[in-house]
């Protein structure tokens, strides 16, 4: 009668055969070494994969072996780990968890147990591209757009003539990126190689803003360490030239942080220590804002309007077409956006959720449900405004209060969003970055 063995038992060549000796070596039971959790995972590139990488180590009897030392290591992909060594526990398992590093595609981690006469197992994730861009075509909110060339895309802000003329700008590592969208298809231009210097050189766009697909204006800014530029480009429905630039040598403060254009040959720049900056047509020219704060964002209710500038600690100007003043925002965080259906119904937006209403009289607080930075205003009328922000905030005014709305996605993304524009209600587009 045939007797099965037990998995891992080993007998001597002596007891097979009969020869030699009587006596039969003892053996020790070999042990299993198995993957039990994280296999074939997905995940964002940078990101952590959803579940942690986990192994068993069993017995030659089946039980669970505690105590053994499971060595980790990034084979392929350039990611991290939570620890390059666990020791299994009393059910025998060790595991760690794996933050995928910056190649899309196939990654891989090993996990190798030295004390064991047994090959090292191999896990695989695949990496994917970050999201840049979210949408939502009256579905609710989905990636449109993701980083498939791997350049580190960032965008922060947009602007569109029409559904199928929209531009957005940003950065792609040592370049400044301006994008475009027909309606069905996004235009990514080539990006340089990663930006030289370092993180001390920035070169961006932060700011788009238009009177038609041929007449768009952008800020573009310099940085490096002992020197800093701030330039706009305009857009003439073929090509980018410059129409402004200021350079300065040291710490010095950017002449321009944003801008906005309500009618041809008349746009308005705002930036660091209360500069303002009136295009005529022909040239920028400062003008006097009565403040030292450093602006961040500006919108006009039109060519003939009242115009409205934030910036720093709750910092609120408004221009009725004599001069600039200060208004009473009632707050000292930080403002990023300002946006209106008109100049008695006029939203802002900052720092630690921070909502403020604008009734042509004064600024009141709205309560926004959330703490995160708000980064982005756009709606379609005063009873459907959308503000965004950091960790993917999503926030929708309905006319008397605000509340979040949530991206749908196989894994939702987290991204640091930082300006929005629709089209339409049911054609909304933001953009940021990834977190």
């Amino acid at each position: 009668m045939l007797r099965v063995v037990a998995v891992g038992l080993t007998l001597g060549l002596g007891a097979l055969c009969g020869c030699g000796s009587d006596t039969v070596s003892p053996v020790p039971n070999q042990r299993q070494f198995l993957p039990v959790g994280g296999e074939d995972q997905a995940a964002f590139i940078l990101h952590p994969v959803p579940l942690p990488l986990a192994v068993m180590v069993k017995n030659g009897d089946g039980s669970a072996a505690p105590n053994i030392n499971i060595d980790w290591a990034v084979k392929t992909g350039g990611g991290t780990l939570s620890s390059t060594r666990a020791v299994t526990d009393a059910g025998g398992i060790a595991s760690v968890t794996w933050t995928l590093g910056y190649e899309l595609g196939t990654q891989s981690v090993t996990a190798d147990a030295p004390g064991l006469s047994v090959l090292p197992l191999t896990f695989s994730a695949t990496g994917r591209p970050l999201p840049i861009v979210l949408q939502n075509t009256g579905s609710g909110w989905n990636m449109a757009l993701v980083d498939t060339t791997n350049v580190s895309g960032v965008l922060a802000s947009i602007w569109g003539a029409g559904p199928s003329n929209v531009f957005a700008v940003g950065k792609c590592q040592a370049t400044p990126l301006d994008m475009r969208y027909n309606g069905s298809v996004w235009t990514v231009p080539a990006c340089s190689a990663r930006a030289p210097g370092g993180s001390a050189f920035v070169h961006q766009y932060t700011s788009v803003w238009g009177n038609s697909a041929s007449d768009v204006f952008a800020v573009r800014q310099y940085r490096r360490t002992m020197s800093s530029m701030a330039a706009i480009d305009h857009f003439d429905g073929q090509s980018w030239t410059e129409s402004y630039i200021r350079q300065c040598s040291g710490q010095c403060g950017l002449a321009a942080h944003a801008v906005w254009t309500g009618a041809p040959s008349s746009a308005i720049a705002v930036g660091d220590s209360g500069t303002i900056l009136r295009y005529n047509g022909a040239s920028w020219n400062p003008e006097p804002s009565g403040t030292t704060a450093h602006l961040t964002a500006i919108w006009g209710a039109g060519a003939s309007g009242p115009v409205f500038a934030v910036g720093d600690a709750g910092t609120i100007i408004i221009n009725n077409g004599a001069g600039w003043t200060a208004q009473t925002s009632g707050t000292t965080q930080p403002l990023y956006a300002v946006w209106g259906t008109s100049g008695s119904d006029v939203f802002a937006v900052g720092g630690a959720g921070t909502i403020l209403h604008y009734d042509g009289t004064s600024w009141t607080s709205q309560s926004s449900g959330s703490t995160e930075s708000l980064r982005g205003l756009w709606g379609s009328s005063g009873s459907s405004v959308y503000a965004v922000g950091d960790a993917t905030t999503i926030l929708r005014y309905n006319g008397s209060s605000w509340a979040a709305e949530t991206v749908n996605a196989f894994t939702n993304p987290s991204m640091n969003l930082t300006a929005v524009w629709g089209a339409t209600s049911s054609n909304i587009i933001a953009v940021g970055q990834p977190r």
